[in-house]
């Protein structure tokens, strides 16, 4: 019995401790969160985690993994697929499909209990929990099926320390959306980091090539690492990976292999890639190149194929052949990685060197092939693009430049074509185009056109050769508008242009037309020349203020137009020390250069002062002037056309325009003073004599009025009253003149300055009564009257009372009051007048109570 009690305690113990070895036969190693859009809501969900070999072995294994979904709910799933990838790790594959509510971001996550032990640079490892996630963006109704990058490099890699460390997890966007990556801290739980972790020194991660770099490790052991790989598209992230890794760090007893070293590189879709990539190691030994074509990831799932070499040996060399196709086309390089991987004679020390190449598939020009005039325009005509994937042609002009401008074979759109600017933009399947836009007689026009594709995809062709073209020379072409004389009534202007290059046979003529403004269309003919009369003279007109358009029609069988021709219009404003000149002018030939002319004060000539950029429109300060000095400006413009046989310099002059510069900064308050009523004067002037200072540039006056602020009341805001053009004003009001005033300067820029001091004026009130009345018919002391005449008194309720309280007369209706005594007793008696005055500065001092005795004898 004591025997079978023993053998009971031991199997109790020998229980425990397995149960104690298993709980902390810690396992995980790395992981990661794959993603799929399988339709409106519903996604698909990788989860790929790596496991301990021994720990497994030991019996530490999950045939089930639970997700979370990030909306609340989870999912419990079986394992479906283990393998055996190295000698110390499985990797592990578990798939969730799962329908989301609605439309938002979610965050996707997985939860393993214990990290696998002695991580370095996670303190007490073997009690971490292992947590990673991925951001998926739920939008509802889009019709494209998206995943998330793969990566082809398992997150599983060994270093040597003292040595430079390189990785790369070979990520690959199948729908050309942009990747980027970046370090993070691991984490235990949603939103938790991991206690006490630390990125080892000098590691860093290439935010767009993914190249982990590790320079250099310094301790042996395990080390983890978590970086994100974040997906963008137009701009936007929607959704990222995150991947946790394993490193370990060996002994210095073996030196990793090398490959050769590719450049990265662009292609146009339709030509192959064909390139051979070798590895050696230092040591000699045997070396294996791999790549990410078993299974096919990335570039091999579009067609790409890499030759092996054999399985492993000295020097082994590998050729990657790529017939590319234009749907391989994209906006975002392609990557494609390589990994060789030595053989030393100790397995566990062994390397790799990883090598990431870019290529950039770029698709082929659309082919332009003529430009040719159509009415006033001209008429593009383009093969049909064949590329299926294609959603736009885009068109980009430039002028009077036969440049044969070739790209680069990483340019594309209009890149390497300068002196282009961005057309018209229709749909891919269109083959032709008219331009209409500005086009003129006198210039030719060059056109580059390219294909563009919509997102994810994204990006443009390449583009087409430049083809040239312009219309027929078969119409008169203006040389210049000149104004020669600046006035308001009598302004001269004098246009001449060139006969056609093209003229027609026999006898025509030439037909003027104008129309008032820079742009304006409606026309008036004003003239006609014979053919050999290239000039006409249009008078009188209002030159100074005006702008005039025009247009010279060749009178043949048919009539043909010019294109339209305006003066140079020249407009200027004075400001401080300053006057700033602006010009326009709407003209079929291209302006060279600008000459601005000046002349100051009493000067007979103007003289050439300044040479300006051309351009149709513009604008200039001439600064550092006298103010009130007069200065005057005129424009000459200088311009020119394409074709060399219209000679040149075609010169066409400005209206004149004169200026007096001023001061416009923000004017001084002035100073006020206000002289108003005197109280003591018997009769008043019911009127405020308002004056203040002028303020001002001293030597010419640049106020063009001041603004008066009144306010009723003394405590009220002031508010807008009057303006007025001098420093005086008189307020005339027969009801009151009580209120608050401050006055401001506004100069000729339109600048108000600060107000003036506030000043208030009351009016003189006054109201008395006497405290005697003799009623008694004699014609003196009759009644109650006031003594002297009541100014702004408005209304009075007078009431009387005799000696014992009694209320004897009562009224409200006369400011003159004029009561006799009534039928009441001579005697004392006592009165209370209630004056209520006009507007008063003091809203409180409106109503004033007067009490006092009366006295009544008769």
């Amino acid at each position: 019995m004591k025997v079978l009690k023993t053998c009971y305690i031991n199997f109790l113990i020998f229980v425990m401790l397995c149960l104690a070895q298993r709980a902390h036969a810690t396992h995980i190693r790395a992981g990661n969160i794959l993603t799929q859009r399988l339709s409106d809501l519903r996604y698909r969900f990788i989860l790929i985690v790596y496991t301990n070999r021994a720990a497994v072995d030991a019996g530490v294994d999950d045939p089930t993994a639970t997700l979370n979904f990030g909306d609340g709910t989870s999912l419990e799933q079986p394992r479906d697929s283990k393998r055996l990838i190295r000698n110390d790790t499985y990797e592990n594959i578990y798939y969730f499909e799962h329908t989301y509510p609605g439309t938002g971001s979610y965050r996707v996550g997985y939860t393993e209990s214990n990290r696998n032990g002695s991580i370095k640079n996670i303190g007490n490892s073997i009690n971490t929990p292992f947590y990673i996630e991925s951001l998926v963006s739920v939008v509802s109704g889009v019709s494209v099926v998206n995943y998330s990058p793969t990566m082809a490099i398992p997150p599983l890699d060994k270093a040597q320390k003292g040595k430079l460390y390189v990785y790369n997890p070979g990520a690959y966007d199948i729908e050309g959306d942009s990747i980027s990556y970046r370090l993070v801290t691991p984490k235990q739980a949603a939103g938790v980091d991991v206690s006490g972790y630390f990125t080892p020194d000098n590691m860093t991660l290439n935010s767009i090539t993914g190249d982990l770099v590790w320079n250099v490790p310094q301790e042996e052991g395990l080390f983890n690492v978590a970086f994100y790989v974040e997906e963008w598209r137009n701009g936007v992230r929607i959704g990222y990976i995150t991947r946790d890794m394993q490193i370990e760090v060996l002994p210095s007893k073996n030196d990793p292999p090398e490959l050769s070293r590719g450049l990265d590189t662009c292609i146009v879709a339709g030509d192959s890639l064909i390139f051979e990539i070798e590895a050696t190691d230092p040591n000699n030994n045997d070396v294996k190149i791999t790549t990410t074509n078993n299974p096919p990831t990335g570039v091999y799932q579009l067609g790409a194929t890499f030759t092996n070499p054999p399985p492993y040996g000295k020097n082994p060399k590998g050729t990657f052949r790529w017939l590319t196709r234009c749907e391989d086309a994209r906006n975002q390089p392609h990557q494609v990685e390589f990994k060789a991987v030595d053989y030393p004679s100790d397995t566990t020390l062994q390397l790799a060197d990883y090598q990431t190449l870019r290529i950039k598939v770029i698709a082929k020009p659309p082919k332009l092939q003529s430009v040719v005039p159509e009415g006033k325009g001209l008429r593009l005509t383009w093969d049909k693009y064949d590329c299926s994937t294609a959603s736009k042609i885009r068109i980009y002009r430039k002028s009077c430049d036969l440049t044969d401008y070739k790209q680069d074979p990483c340019q594309v759109g209009a890149e390497g074509f300068p002196g282009y600017t961005f057309l018209a933009e229709v749909p891919a399947a269109q083959t032709t185009y008219l331009d209409n836009d500005k086009i003129v007689r006198g210039n030719f026009y060059c056109y580059v056109i390219v294909a563009t594709f919509q997102l994810p995809q994204g990006g443009l062709s390449k583009g087409s050769d430049e083809v040239c073209g312009s219309l027929d020379d078969n119409a008169a072409v203006i040389a210049s508008v000149n104004v020669d004389v600046t006035d308001t009534l009598l302004g001269v202007n004098t246009i001449k242009w060139f006969k056609p290059l093209k003229a027609p046979v026999g006898p025509y003529s030439f037909k003027i037309f104008r129309a008032t403004g820079i742009n304006g269309t409606d026309y008036i003919e004003i003239g006609q020349t014979f053919d050999s009369d290239t000039v006409f003279v249009d008078q009188p007109l209002n030159t100074a203020d005006t702008s005039y358009n025009y247009r010279v029609d060749l009178l043949f069988s048919d009539t043909i137009p010019s294109d339209p021709a305006s003066t140079l219009f020249l407009q200027t404003i004075p400001g401080d020390r300053k006057v700033t000149v602006t010009w326009t002018m709407n003209v079929p030939w291209n302006i060279d250069s600008l000459k601005l002319y000046r002349k100051v004060n009493d000067e007979a000539m103007f003289s050439f002062y300044k040479t300006l950029p051309g351009s149709i429109s513009g604008t200039f300060t001439d600064e550092n002037l006298v103010n009130c000095d007069t200065f005057c400006y005129y424009l000459e413009s200088y311009g020119s056309y394409c074709n060399a046989l219209y000679s040149k310099p075609l010169i066409s002059t400005s209206e004149t325009k004169c200026e007096i510069p001023m001061d416009d900064q923000v004017p001084p308050p002035p100073f006020l003073t206000i002289t108003t009523q005197n109280c003591q004067d018997s009769v008043l002037l019911n009127r405020n004599l308002l004056n203040w200072t002028r303020v001002g540039d001293p030597f010419c006056n640049n106020i063009d009025h001041y603004n008066i602020y009144f306010a009723q009341y003394e405590d009220d805001e002031l508010e807008f009253f009057k303006s007025v053009p001098d420093t005086t004003y008189i307020d005339f009001n027969t009801i009151s003149l009580s209120g608050c005033y401050t006055v401001s300067a506004v100069n000729i820029f339109g600048v108000e300055g600060l107000q003036s001091n506030r000043v208030c004026v009351d009016n003189c009130v006054e109201y008395e009564l006497p405290n005697l009345i003799t009623p008694n018919n004699d014609e003196w002391n009759e009644e109650v009257v006031p003594l002297r005449t009541p100014r702004y008194v408005e209304k009075v309720k007078f009431s009387v009372y005799n000696r014992w309280g009694a209320l004897v007369h009562t009224q409200d209706d006369d400011i003159f009051i004029h009561w006799n005594g009534g039928t009441n007793k001579d005697g004392i008696y006592y009165y209370v007048a209630e004056v209520k005055y006009v507007r008063r500065l003091r809203k409180k001092d409106e109503l004033q109570n007067f009490k006092s005795w009366l006295q009544i004898l008769r």
